[in-house]
């Protein structure tokens, strides 16, 4: 047994639960490179009847999972320890089914995790009271401990996030030290240390004093959570110092004995890698917070936190979406103290998205902007006029993992999902630069725009919006306040190709937006050879979806149709779809398809799209609509968003 603490990655996942970039072999690389002993991955698993499909891998994607591993294992022998894991949820009831999915492989190390801020467990445990709702969480790490299922829990720390204006410590500390006395006498261990990447109270996320107190009272293990593969050992060495604190040494770093979890994965066949572009971020923990990720609650609890007066947190909002500043310097922000500004500098970010390039269409109606991130890569938003209001057409995530073969977006593939404030920074970008117009036209919108205010928003640029849900949603709850650019939630529509969680969700909660579900075929193998997701979430499981959506909201569905010249457009498949949404509150949208580089289709011709709407209306009563086309030539249409690397 070694005298010095062994290095391993613990806590990193693999595409399959939508959770990172880069494949093992990725992430084995990157921990040779940077002298890791090992690593073990640990991919979000499945759970019964898809629940958190979102952000977990599918039931029938976990042996691909374990070839993955087995592969990179195999690929780095004798220089990187590469060991299968799990990352499990805990709920209490389905301690069978975690038990069962266990022994489907010999993992080496269990993570337990309790996902407060998913939907299938805050339904159950929520009622409202945020301090009842954390002493819930707590109570249940505890029981995931005592179960015996797990030999780690991970980021127990992530109950801040859900609500961190609720979030006060002396209040909490009693119910967190009675669950760490109980997890304590489990023997399985915690992390102690977390990146902090999706954390609003970053501040917190590595409190010494937190870490001393889990050290006092149980086993440790330093850990970090969804770095790219680059920034792997820079986490890991930040927290050597708490494996020391903690006496992690070699045979200790796997509780339960290696060989019931089967340390040898040779007996698994080796798949081929799948290719994953790798992030470029680099992590930082104590990264800036994002102003526009803040909904103005939480905003007026940072403010509070600091000691200002609540005044200086509705000043604030009101120079983020009334005035639309650009910045913080004092000429913009008058009203503000010197001390608040010294504070905004040194801990957040304002989170303006620098235009990398904007070009007009020749329809004088449509501009489309190219939009810098803060890690190097772009999105495309879009600002287009139509008689009596201007609509933006902003992005959910950069690239796009749904695979649409028509579609430029899903042609580029997916990079990552848009934080809440990335999303919200592009409606605040088409704002201001409507803010700034003139009667007598002006270089930052197209021509003829009138001066007036945002009022339309499509969630239909780059990305899946309800892969990103609960990023998109508060995102949208920041854009509907009413004290900020106030969008009525009927001027905002979802556009979806089919994620039936998501549609699920979205009835549960509720939410009055109008709601885009991306159709394009009627039958099972048609939408499939479109529509790649239409193979997870295949047309009887959406359409029944759409059914309990419209059931539960009283609302109807937009319908879009891409027509196709040839494939999609004839009066046979107009019948079909008719026949398809019979019974449903419904509007088809029609839309001609638009060119992309990666699809040799073409758009239906004017006559074909006037027979589609007459068999629609004539023979299904469905009322139906052709979308105008804006900024075509641009590329600035419906599925023709992307970017190419020579942009980026």
């Amino acid at each position: 047994m070694g005298s010095e603490p062994l290095l391993y990655e613990s806590h990193c996942h693999t595409p399959l639960c939508k959770h990172a970039s880069g494949s093992p072999s990725d992430y084995a690389a990157a921990a040779e490179q940077r002298g890791l002993k090992g690593l073990i991955v640990t991919c979000h698993g499945p759970l019964p009847d898809r629940l958190g499909i979102e952000h977990r891998m599918a039931p029938e994607e976990f042996d691909e999972y374990v070839d993955l591993v087995a592969g990179a294992r195999g690929e780095f022998a004798d220089r990187v320890d590469v060991r299968l894991g799990l990352e499990s949820d805990f709920l209490p009831g389905l301690e069978d089914w975690a038990e069962k999915l266990h022994q489907r492989a010999p993992l080496n190390h269990v993570l337990g995790s309790v996902h407060m801020q998913m939907w299938h467990y805050k339904s159950r445990y929520f009622t409202g009271d945020y301090f009842a709702y954390q002493q819930t969480y707590f109570n249940h790490l505890a029981q995931a401990a005592e179960t015996g299922l797990f030999d780690t829990l991970a980021h127990p720390d992530l109950v801040k996030n859900e609500a961190p204006a609720e979030w006060n410590f002396a209040r909490i500390q009693p119910h967190i030290e009675r669950a760490l006395d109980r997890i304590a006498k489990t023997g399985v261990a915690m992390e102690l240390n977390t990146s902090g990447l999706n954390k609003v109270l970053r501040d917190e996320s590595r409190s010494p004093h937190a870490r001393a107190d889990a050290r006092a009272r149980h086993p440790g293990r330093a850990g970090s959570r969804r770095p790219p593969p680059a920034a792997r050992g820079r986490s890991l060495r930040a927290g050597a110092a708490d494996a020391r604190g903690s006496r992690l040494r070699d045979g200790e770093l796997f509780p339960r004995t290696p060989t019931s979890r089967g340390a040898d994965l040779r007996g698994h066949r080796v798949a081929a890698q799948r290719t994953c572009r790798v992030d470029r971020a680099s992590v930082n923990p104590r990264a800036p917070i994002a102003l526009y990720d803040l909904t103005r609650e939480e905003l007026r609890a940072l403010v509070a936190r600091w000691g200002f007066s609540p005044v200086h947190a509705a000043r604030l909002w009101n120079y983020l979406y009334l005035e639309l500043v650009a910045d913080l310097s004092p000429g913009r922000v008058p009203e503000l103290p010197e001390k608040v500004r010294a504070r905004l500098a040194a801990e957040t970010t304002l989170g303006v998205l620098p235009t990398a390039r904007q070009t007009d269409s020749s329809d004088g109606f449509t501009r489309k902007y190219l939009l810098a991130l803060a890690d190097g890569e772009r999105i495309e938003t879009v600002l287009m006029r139509f008689t009596g209001r201007v609509t933006a057409c902003i992005s959910s995530q950069v690239g796009c993992a749904m695979g649409c073969v028509f579609c430029a977006t899903g042609q580029m593939g997916y990079t990552r999902h848009l934080a809440p404030g990335e999303i919200v920074a592009q409606a605040v970008h088409v704002a201001r630069a409507l803010k700034v117009a003139s009667p007598g036209g002006n270089s930052h919108v197209p021509r003829d725009v009138p001066v007036d205010r945002l009022r339309n928003v499509v969630l239909m640029g780059m990305g899946e919006p309800l892969h990103n849900y609960d990023a998109v949603m508060h995102a949208i709850d920041i854009l509907r306040d009413p004290n900020g650019l106030a969008l009525a939630a009927e001027r905002i529509t979802v556009s979806t190709v089919g994620v039936v969680p998501g549609i699920l969700r979205l009835a549960r909660e509720r939410r009055p937006l109008h709601l885009a579900v991306s159709l394009h075929a009627a039958t099972q193998a048609e939408r499939a050879a479109l529509v790649p997701a239409a193979k997870k979430w295949p047309l009887d499981e959406l359409m029944a979806a759409c059914r309990t959506y419209s059931e539960t909201t009283g609302r109807r569905i937009f319908y879009e149709w891409t027509l196709i010249d040839g494939q999609n457009d004839p009066p046979a498949h107009a019948r079909a779809v008719g026949a398809l949404l019979h019974g449903l509150p419904a509007q088809v949208n029609l839309i001609p398809l638009n060119p992309t580089s990666g699809y040799d289709g073409v758009p239906t011709r004017n006559e074909a799209a006037k027979r589609f709407q007459q068999v629609l209306a004539s023979e299904f009563a469905l009322p139906s609509t052709v979308r105008q086309r804006r900024g075509i030539d641009i590329a600035a249409g419906c599925g023709q968003l992307a970017v190419s690397e020579a942009a980026t």
